[in-house]
C-alpha cells in the first residue's frame, strides 16, 4: 500500500527504486479489516467487510428478537450496530446482566411488554461508528420549522441533502490509460461500497475512459466538459475533481462556439495579416454564424456533416474510410487550434489564451481551481507522474514515446512541454509519483514490470484513502435532513418541486385568478382541477401553494406532488407524512387538546355505543399514543386524518395541495379515495388534481363527484352532509398563452427564433394546446435550431403536433446519432426500472448488456467490457427536460418527467419480449448474478468466446449489515415481469427469509405484500409454488400490525407458525444457519400441526361480474357435497341475493383462503315467472334484466338442499324452488294465511323430494307446512297447541323449544308426510338448562344431519348430553358452560361437535371419543357391570371466530355449521362472507407452551383463557398480540 501521510492535503514524492513502506490507514483499519492481506486489490477488502457485516446483520436481528424476553428487568441488549466493534469481535453476543435470574418459586408474577423491542439501528453514523456526525444548528431547526408551516421561501432549499458524489475525472486520455482502467477495476467498486453504507451516489464522471473512437464526442468535449466539470464542483456531496496529470499536455482544445464579436475579430485580423486563406479554408468551412444564440456566437459544424466518414461506423461501413477520416479530423484541428491560437494572441485580451490556447486538460484544471471549495473540506485532488527518461530515450522508440508525451514529428513538442511545465506548477498535487520509463517491456507496463506494477498498486491505495478519507470529512462536516429530521427531508423535496414548476409557468391569467379567488373566499372549501395529461394541473397546483405561502402567512400549508418521493406514492405515507407535518406545524400541546375534544364528543355518539357494544375501538384506542403520533395502522391514520385537519382554526387556517390523485399507488385500495375526509372541518380548504375518466382505469374524478358534490350542480342534495367541491377543467392554451410562455424559455436559455421557426413552432403548440408540447418541443427541438436553420434538416424537424409524435421524432434522431441497440436498451431500463436508475446503475446494467456492447465496440476490443461513461451523459444530454432526477432510497435516481414520455418508451422499448428481456437483465442486476462472476460474449475482432468481469457494484441483500433498500424494493417487482422462469425466481425470493427480514427491517412491509398480491394474481403462477406462496403472504398480512412496529420480529413469529407451514420450516432453518445459539426468542412448543385458516371465503361479490354491490347480509347456507348455498339480503339496495359455489374448485388468492367457484348468483324474486342470473360453464355470470318484482326485500331467508341436492329451496314468506346446480327456476309456493310479519324459518325434505317441510316463526311460531315438491301445492297445515319456536334443522328432522313447557321437541318429516294426523313423528325431550334461552335456541340444541342424534344443553347447565333420539338413551357428556356459549353445531355423522363461545372469538372443535370396548359394549354403551357408561368429546382444535365489529348486522349471532359431506365447516366471515374450513387442518388457540434459549427465562404456559382482545394470539400468526398485556402467572415446568 501506498505511504500514509499525516495530511492527504501534504504533497509527497516517491521513488520505486525500493519498495514503499506500508499504509498504515489510521481511518480505515476498523473498516477494511482485510485491507493488509488484500494490498493489490481493494475489492477483496470490501468483499470481506460485506461478508464481516452481514453476519454482524443477521446475529443484530436475531438478537434483537427480545419478543416476550422484555421480562428481563434490565436495559435492552446492544442491538445497534457498531462496525468498529463488530469487526473485532463479531461472535460478541448480548451482555445479559446477572440481575435478570429467575425467581426460583413455582410461579412467577410478570408483565410481558410486547411493544417495547429496540428498533435496529439502521443510520451511517451507527453502522460507522468512527464517523462522527456534526450537531445540527439551530438556525437550520429554525427553517426546517417554518417549511413545515409552509414556507417556500430561498431559505428552505438549505435543507435540501446533496447525497452524490460527483467526482469529475481529468487526464489525457492515452498517457493515461493504465491509471484510469485500475481505478475502474479496483477503487470506484470500494469507493462505491462505502458510499451505498454512507446512504450516498457515487458517481465517476470520466469522459475519455474507453472513448475508444473520437467520433463518440462529435466535436463538443470543450462545452461538455466545462458543463460537467461546473456541475460536480456545485453538487457533489464530497470530493468533485480527480485530476491525473502525466507526461503529455494534450491537443489544445477547440470551442463549440465563439462569440461573434471575438470571431469577426479574429478573421479580421487574420485576413490582414496574409492568412485569408486560413479564414476561407478553415474558419468559415468549420464555423457557421447562429444570431439564436444571445449574443449571437459562431458554432463549430459536426463534422460528419462535412466529412461523412466520420460519424460512427455502422454495419455495412467501411472500417478504412472512417479511420481516415479520424486521421485527417486530428490534422485540421491543429490547424483550426492554431489558427485561432493566432487571433486570439493578436486580440490580447484577458482569458482569451485560455479559451483558445490551452488543451483540454487545462482548461478543466483551471474551471475546477476556479470553482473549488474554500470553506469547507477539500473537493480538488490531483496526482502527478513522470516517466524518468522518457524524454532521454525518446528516439529509440517515437511512436510509442507518442502515446504518453506530446510529439511534433519524431521530436518532443517543446511548446506543449511548457505549458505542462506550467499547468504542473500551478496545481497543488496530493501525490507525486517517478516510474522509469521502460521500452524494453512496452513503455509503461505493469503486467510485465515489477516496479509499474508496484507503482499502480500504490496509485490506487493512494486514490482509494484520500478519496475515502476526503468523502468521510464531507460526511461528518454537514448535517443530513434526511437524519436529524426525514419529515423536513420529505417536505423540502415537495418544496424543490413547487419552485421548479413556478419557476417556468408563465401565462394563464384567467386560471390565476380563479385559483385566488376560491383561496380567498371562506365560504368554499374543495377545488378539484381536472384536466387531460400535459394541460398543465401541476404547476397551477405550485402556483397556487406559491400564492398561499406570500399572502397568508399564519396559514399552515401542506402540499404534496404525489409519486415524487417513496412517502407520497401510496395513501398511509401520505396521511403519516401529513400528520406528521400538522402536528409538528400547531404543536403537540395543540393536538392533544383537539384529540380530547373529539374524544369527548364521540363518547357520547351512536357509533361509541355501536363500539362499545362491539367490540370495535373507538376513536381514543384508533388515535393511539399522542406521544407516538400518528398512529401505526392504516385505520388508525384514517381516523388521525380529520383530527389533524381539525386543528384549524380562523387565525391559522389549514390549506392541503394534492396533485395528482389520479398517479397513487392502488395499495390498500387508495384510488377508492376512502382515506379522504367526507366533510372537511372548518378553516380547511382542500386543493386536488387528477385527470379526467377516460384516462384511467379508475374513475377519479367520479370517485371525487360523489365524496364532495359539485357545488353548481343542480343535483346536488342540500341534506347531504358532504363538503361541496368547486370544479375546474384546465382549459387548453391559447396563443397568447404559448407566446408567452415561449419568451420565458428564450430568456432563460440566452436563446431566440427566427420569425418563420417561431411563428411555426406557436402554430404547433397552438395546435396542440398543451404547455407540455411547448416545453418539449423547445427543449429536444427548437432550443437547437441555429438561425441559419431554415428548411430544416432531419433530427430537427417540428412535424408532430402532439406529445408523443415529438418525442417519437426525437427518439428517431437520438437512435441513429448513438445507435439503436444502446438507446432502446437504456431507455428500455430507465423506464421498467421500478425505483428509476441513478447514472452508475444505468452504466451498470448496460455494461452486463451484450446487445449494447456488440454495437458500442464492433471492431474493438476495449481493456475492461464496460460502457463508455460518454455514451451516458450524451443520452441525458439529448433528453435533457424529458429525465428527472428524484431522490429514491438513498440514490438520485433518473425518471421520465412526465407520464406521456412514459408512455411512449413503453410503447417503443417494452412491447412483448422486449420486456422480459429488459426486465430480466434488470432483476440480475438487482439480485447481483454479475457482481462477482464474469459474463460469457463473443469477441469479434478473436472470433472466440470469451468471459469478462463488468466491475458493477454489488447489489447485496445487507450492506454493512444495513438492508438494501433499492435491491428490496426492485428484485421480485422484475423478477415477476419476467416471464415464467421470472416467476419462478420471484417465487423463491419471496420465500426467503432473510430477504423478508431484511424488507420488513426497511420499511418496506406494505411493498412486500403488494408484491405477493401481484404474484398470487399472475396468470403465469404454477399450480405447485402457490401454497408456499399463500402460506408466506397469509402469514405477513396477519403480521403486518406488528411488523409495522416491530419489524425485527418476523423471523421469531415465522418460526412459531404451524408445525406443517412451509415458513415455519424455513425460518427454522434460517436461523439453525445463521445464528442457532444466539438466537433468543419465544418457541412454541405445542404447535398446531395444520394451518388452521379458512382454504376459503365466500361472498357475495365473488367471481366474474361481481362487484361490492352484490354484498350480501347472510341469513342462511346450506351444503351438499362440495356446494354451498348463501341467501340473504343485499347490502347495497335491500333486495334478497342468493348465491351458490363448488368448494371443490377453489384458487388460491391470499389470506382468508382462496376464492371458490362461483356456480350462479341470483336476485331473489318470489313472482309467479323469473328467470335467474347464472353463471355459464366458464363461470361468467349472466344477467336476467330481473326488475324486482316480487322480491322479498329485508326479509331474513332460509334455504335447504333436497336430499338428492338436485334442488335448493329458498324461503322467506313464501317458497322458491331452484336447481341445485345452477340455480335454474324451478316455481315458487305461498302460503296465503300466513300471518303478517311472520317469516318462515326452518326447512326439510321428505324422502325421495316428494314434499317440502317447513316450519315458521313470528305470530303463530311453529306452524308447520306439506308442499308438494312438484306442483308446489299446498298440502297440509299444522298448527300447534303451543307455541314451538323453530330452533334447528337436519336431513329428516326439524328441531322446536317448547318454552312454556321447557321441551325440545323433534319431528321427523318422513312420518309426517306419511300419517300427519298420528303424532307419532314426534319426540318430546325435557330440557330446563336454562329459564331464558337465546331466541334463536341455537346456544342449547343442535342435530346431525343423517345420525339420530341430538346435542341439547343439560338440566343443570353445566354442559350438553349427546342423545341418540332413535334408541332414546344419551351417549356422551361434554362439560361446558352453557351460559358462555352462543352456538353448537353437530356433524353429519354426530361425532363432532364444533362449540361458539359467546366472544366468538375461537370456535372449538371437539370429538366424539366413546367408551373403552374392553370395559363396555360399544354399541350400547353398557359397561360389564351393567352401568351405562357414556362417552366423552376430545379437543381436536380450533378454528378462528370473526370480531363482532366486523359483521355486517352485528346484532346477528354467528353461524357454525357442518356441512353435509363432513370435510368442511362454515362459520360466520367479516362483512357478510362465509368461511370456509377443513375438518383435518385445525389449528389450536388456547394455550401457548414456548421455551427460550435464555437461560434467566422459565420456560412454561402462557393460557389464553381472558376474554379481553388484548389477552388472545394474533389470529393468523399465533404471535403476541400488539397491545400491551399482563399475563397474571405464568406457570413453571
Amino acid at each position: 500500500m501506498g505511504n500514509a501521510s499525516s495530511s492527504s492535503q501534504g504533497a509527497v514524492f516517491r521513488g520505486f527504486d525500493a519498495a514503499p513502506p506500508r499504509d498504515q490507514r489510521p481511518l480505515f483499519a476498523q473498516l477494511l479489516a482485510a485491507a493488509d492481506e488484500a494490498r493489490s486489490s481493494r475489492r477483496a477488502a470490501y468483499l470481506h467487510l460485506q461478508s464481516l457485516s452481514n453476519h454482524v446483520y443477521n446475529n443484530r436481528i436475531l438478537r434483537s428478537q427480545k419478543s416476550a424476553a422484555s421480562i428481563l428487568p434490565t436495559e435492552s441488549p446492544r442491538s445497534s450496530l457498531n462496525l468498529s466493534s463488530s469487526l473485532d469481535d463479531t461472535d460478541a453476543t448480548d451482555d445479559v446482566s446477572e440481575t435478570a435470574t429467575t425467581r426460583s418459586t413455582s410461579t412467577v408474577d410478570v408483565e410481558v411488554d410486547l411493544m417495547d423491542e429496540p428498533e435496529p439501528v439502521n443510520s451511517p453514523q451507527t453502522a460507522l461508528g468512527f464517523v462522527r456526525r456534526p450537531p445540527v444548528p439551530p438556525e437550520l431547526r429554525e427553517v426546517a420549522m417554518r417549511l413545515l408551516k409552509g414556507d417556500l421561501s430561498d431559505d428552505v432549499l438549505k435543507l435540501v441533502d446533496r447525497t452524490v458524489i460527483r467526482l469529475f475525472i481529468s487526464s489525457t486520455a492515452s498517457d493515461t490509460e493504465w491509471e484510469r482502467n485500475t481505478l475502474v477495476k479496483d477503487v470506484w467498486p470500494y469507493l462505491s461500497k462505502l458510499c451505498q453504507i454512507l446512504d450516498l451516489d457515487f458517481e465517476p464522471i470520466d469522459l475519455k475512459w474507453n472513448a475508444f473512437d473520437a467520433s463518440i464526442h462529435e466535436n463538443k468535449e470543450w462545452d461538455r466538459s466545462a458543463y460537467w466539470v461546473t456541475e460536480a464542483m456545485e453538487s457533489s456531496a464530497g470530493p468533485a475533481f480527480f485530476s491525473i496529470l502525466g507526461d503529455m499536455y494534450g491537443l489544445p482544445g477547440i470551442p463549440a462556439s465563439i462569440l461573434a464579436s471575438e470571431f469577426e475579430a479574429m478573421a479580421t485580423h487574420l485576413r490582414s495579416t496574409n492568412r485569408s486563406r486560413d479564414v476561407s479554408e478553415l474558419l468559415d468551412v468549420w464555423y457557421s454564424l447562429d444570431k439564436n444564440a444571445t449574443p449571437p456566437v459562431y458554432v463549430l459544424r459536426p463534422v460528419h456533416t462535412i466529412m461523412p466518414a466520420f460519424a460512427r461506423s455502422t454495419p455495412g461501413s467501411d472500417p478504412t474510410s472512417h479511420a481516415e477520416a479520424l486521421k485527417a479530423w486530428v490534422q485540421l484541428r491543429a490547424r483550426l487550434a492554431a489558427v485561432l491560437r493566432i487571433g486570439a494572441v493578436a486580440l490580447g485580451q484577458s482569458g482569451m489564451s485560455l479559451r483558445y490556447g490551452c488543451s483540454l486538460t487545462e482548461r478543466e484544471v483551471v474551471l475546477a481551481q476556479s470553482m473549488k471549495s474554500t470553506t469547507g473540506p477539500e473537493n480538488f485532488y490531483g496526482f502527478q507522474r513522470t516517466l524518468l527518461d522518457i524524454k532521454r530515450k525518446i528516439g529509440d522508440n517515437p511512436a510509442l514515446s507518442g502515446t504518453y508525451i506530446d510529439m511534433a514529428g519524431n521530436q518532443i513538442d517543446k511548446e506543449a512541454s511548457q505549458e505542462l511545465a506550467k499547468l504542473r506548477s500551478r496545481v497543488r498535487a496530493n501525490r507525486f509519483y517517478a516510474v522509469p520509463w521502460r521500452i524494453e517491456v512496452g513503455g509503461l507496463a505493469p503486467d510485465n514490470d515489477k516496479h509499474h506494477g508496484q507503482y499502480l498498486r500504490s496509485f490506487c491505495d493512494d486514490a482509494a484513502r484520500i478519496l475515502a478519507e476526503s468523502i468521510l470529512r464531507h460526511y461528518s462536516h454537514r448535517p443530513f435532513t434526511r437524519e436529524w429530521d426525514p419529515l423536513a427531508g420529505e417536505v423540502v423535496r415537495h418544496a424543490v418541486g413547487v419552485k421548479q414548476l413556478t419557476s417556468v409557468f408563465r401565462g394563464r391569467r384567467d386560471i390565476l385568478q380563479s385559483m385566488r379567488e376560491f383561496l380567498d373566499n371562506p365560504n368554499q372549501q374543495v377545488l378539484v382541477v381536472y384536466g387531460p395529461s400535459g394541460v398543465g394541473k401541476s404547476s397551477i397546483l405550485a402556483k397556487a401553494a406559491e400564492y398561499v405561502a406570500a399572502t397568508q402567512p399564519q396559514a399552515t400549508l401542506v402540499y404534496r406532488l404525489i409519486g415524487t418521493t417513496p412517502d407520497s406514492s401510496d395513501s398511509r405515507s401520505i396521511l403519516r407524512s401529513i400528520c406528521s407535518q400538522l402536528s409538528r406545524a400547531r404543536g403537540l400541546a395543540e393536538l392533544k387538546l383537539k384529540v380530547a375534544s373529539v374524544v369527548e364528543a364521540a363518547a357520547s355518539s351512536v357509533a361509541a355505543e355501536f363500539a362499545a357494544a362491539t367490540g370495535e375501538p373507538g376513536i381514543e384506542a384508533l388515535l393511539g399514543d399522542l406521544d407516538a403520533w400518528p398512529p401505526t395502522s392504516y385505520e388508525g391514520l384514517q381516523a388521525a386524518f380529520p383530527v389533524a385537519l381539525g386543528m384549524a382554526d380562523y387565525m391559522k387556517p389549514i390549506v392541503l395541495l394534492l396533485d395528482g390523485l389520479d398517479e397513487i399507488s392502488d395499495d390498500d385500495d387508495a384510488k377508492d379515495l376512502t382515506w379522504l375526509p367526507d366533510s372537511l372541518p372548518p378553516f380547511v380548504k382542500l386543493v386536488v388534481s387528477t385527470a379526467p375518466p377516460k384516462s384511467q382505469k379508475v374513475p377519479t374524478l367520479t370517485i371525487l363527484r360523489t365524496i364532495y358534490p359539485d357545488l353548481e350542480s343542480e343535483e346536488t342534495d342540500p341534506a347531504v352532509p358532504n363538503t361541496c367541491a368547486v370544479y375546474f377543467e384546465v382549459p387548453a392554451l391559447s396563443e397568447d398563452d404559448v407566446s408567452e410562455i415561449l419568451n420565458h424559455l428564450q430568456l432563460l436559455d440566452k436563446r431566440t427564433l427566427t420569425d418563420t421557426q417561431r411563428a411555426q413552432l406557436i402554430a404547433k403548440s397552438t395546435s396542440s394546446q398543451m404547455p407540455l408540447y411547448v416545453h418539449t418541443a423547445w427543449r429536444l427541438v427548437a432550443s437547437k435550431w441555429s438561425s441559419s436553420d431554415t428548411a430544416l434538416s432531419s433530427g430537427r424537424r417540428l412535424d408532430s403536433e402532439t406529445v408523443p409524435g415529438l418525442l417519437e421524432d426525437v427518439l428517431d434522431s437520438v437512435e441513429q446519432r448513438l445507435g439503436s441497440a444502446f438507446v432502446s436498451k437504456a431507455l428500455g431500463y430507465l423506464t421498467a426500472a421500478r425505483q428509476g436508475l441513478s447514472h452508475a446503475e444505468l452504466s451498470d446494467v448496460l455494461s452486463c448488456d451484450e446487445d449494447v456492447l456488440t454495437e458500442v465496440f464492433r471492431g474493438f476490443e476495449p481493456p475492461i467490457r464496460r460502457i463508455p461513461p460518454i455514451l451516458v451523459v450524451r443520452l441525458f444530454e439529448e433528453l435533457r427536460g424529458c429525465l428527472v432526477e428524484r431522490q429514491f432510497y438513498g440514490v438520485n435516481a433518473y425518471f421520465w418527467s412526465h407520464r406521456q414520455f412514459k408512455r411512449v418508451a413503453e410503447d417503443r422499448y417494452l412491447f412483448r419480449d422486449r420486456a422480459i428481456a429488459v426486465h430480466s437483465a434488470l432483476a440480475d442486476y438487482w439480485e447481483g448474478k454479475w457482481a462477482k462472476t464474469p459474463k460469457l460474449y463473443y469477441d469479434s475482432v478473436s472470433k472466440s468466446q470469451k468471459t469478462a468481469l463488468r466491475y458493477i457494484m454489488d447489489q447485496s441483500l445487507l450492506i454493512s449489515g444495513k438492508p438494501n433498500t433499492r435491491r428490496l424494493a426492485s428484485l421480485v417487482w422484475h423478477q415477476l415481469e419476467s416471464g415464467v422462469t421470472g416467476f419462478q425466481e420471484a417465487a423463491r425470493t419471496l420465500q426467503d427469509i432473510g430477504h423478508l427480514a431484511a424488507a420488513a427491517d426497511a420499511g418496506l412491509l406494505s411493498d412486500l405484500l403488494a408484491s405477493f398480491r401481484s404474484a398470487l394474481s399472475r396468470e403465469s403462477a404454477e399450480a405447485l409454488l402457490l401454497p408456499q406462496l399463500v402460506d408466506y403472504y397469509r402469514f405477513l398480512l396477519g403480521s403486518a400490525d406488528i411488523l409495522s412496529t416491530n419489524p425485527h420480529r418476523l423471523v421469531s413469529l415465522a418460526a412459531n407458525l404451524y408445525q406443517g407451514s412451509a415458513v415455519a420450516s424455513d425460518a427454522r432453518r434460517w436461523i439453525s444457519a445463521n445464528a442457532a445459539s444466539t438466537f433468543n426468542w419465544l418457541e412454541w412448543q405445542n404447535r398446531p400441526l395444520a394451518r388452521g385458516e379458512p382454504i376459503a371465503t365466500l361472498r357475495g361479490s365473488d367471481g366474474p361480474g361481481g362487484t361490492p354491490l352484490d354484498s350480501l347480509v347472510v341469513t342462511g347456507r346450506d351444503t351438499h357435497g362440495e356446494r354451498v348455498a348463501m341467501v340473504g339480503v343485499r347490502t347495497f339496495d335491500g333486495r334478497a341475493g342468493a348465491v351458490l359455489f363448488d368448494t371443490a374448485e377453489i384458487r388460491a388468492a391470499g389470506t382468508g383462503g382462496g376464492t371458490a367457484r362461483l356456480l350462479a348468483r341470483i336476485v331473489v324474486s318470489f313472482a309467479r315467472s323469473r328467470n335467474s342470473v347464472i353463471a355459464d360453464a366458464d363461470g361468467e355470470v349472466q344477467d336476467n334484466g330481473d326488475d324486482g318484482e316480487g322480491e322479498e326485500e329485508e326479509v331474513p331467508l332460509t334455504c335447504a338442499f333436497s336430499r338428492r341436492g338436485d334442488q335448493l329451496a329458498i324461503a322467506g314468506r313464501a317458497i322458491l324452488v331452484l336447481g341445485g346446480f345452477d340455480f335454474a327456476r324451478r316455481g315458487v309456493g305461498r302460503d296465503p294465511d300466513l300471518p303478517p310479519g311472520d317469516v318462515i324459518t326452518a326447512i326439510a325434505w321428505t324422502k325421495g323430494d316428494g314434499c317440502i317441510v317447513t316450519a315458521s316463526d313470528g305470530e303463530e311460531p311453529g306452524r308447520l307446512v306439506l308442499w308438494d315438491a312438484d306442483s308446489f301445492a299446498l298440502l297440509r297445515i299444522i298448527r300447534t297447541q303451543y307455541p314451538r319456536q323453530p330452533v334447528a334443522a337436519s336431513y329428516a328432522t326439524l328441531g322446536f323449544w317448547d318454552e312454556y313447557r321447557s321441551l325440545f321437541i323433534l319431528l321427523d318429516v318422513d312420518e309426517l308426510a306419511e300419517d300427519a294426523e298420528s303424532g307419532l313423528s314426534l319426540q318430546y325431550i325435557p330440557c330446563k338448562a336454562h329459564t331464558d334461552p337465546p331466541p334463536d335456541g341455537k346456544s342449547r340444541f343442535a342435530i346431525a344431519h343423517r345420525a339420530p342424534y341430538v346435542l341439547i344443553a343439560s338440566d343443570d347447565g353445566k354442559g350438553y348430553l349427546l342423545i341418540d333420539f332413535k334408541a332414546k338413551r344419551p351417549v356422551a357428556r361434554m362439560t361446558m358452560d352453557v351460559d358462555s356459549v352462543q352456538q353448537v353445531a353437530l356433524s353429519h355423522d354426530g361425532r363432532k361437535v364444533a362449540v361458539v363461545p359467546s366472544e366468538n372469538k375461537v370456535i372449538f372443535v371437539l370429538g366424539l371419543q366413546l367408551p373403552d370396548p374392553s370395559g363396555s359394549n360399544p354399541s350400547t354403551g353398557v359397561s360389564k357391570s351393567g352401568e351405562n357408561q357414556l362417552g366423552t368429546f376430545r379437543h381436536l382444535g380450533s378454528v378462528l371466530g370473526v370480531d363482532p365489529s366486523t359483521v355486517e348486522d352485528a346484532g346477528t349471532a354467528a353461524s357454525c355449521l357442518f356441512s353435509r359431506s363432513g370435510n368442511t365447516i362454515l362459520t360466520e366471515g367479516e362483512f357478510g362472507s362465509i368461511r370456509v374450513w377443513d375438518v383435518n387442518e385445525l389449528g389450536d388457540h388456547s394455550t401457548l407452551r414456548f421455551k427460550t434459549l435464555l437461560p434467566s427465562l422459565p420456560q412454561g404456559l402462557v393460557p389464553v383463557s381472558s376474554s379481553s382482545a388484548s389477552n388472545t394470539l394474533s389470529a393468523a400468526t399465533w404471535s403476541w398480540a400488539l397491545r400491551r398485556t399482563r399475563l397474571g402467572r405464568l406457570w413453571v415446568l
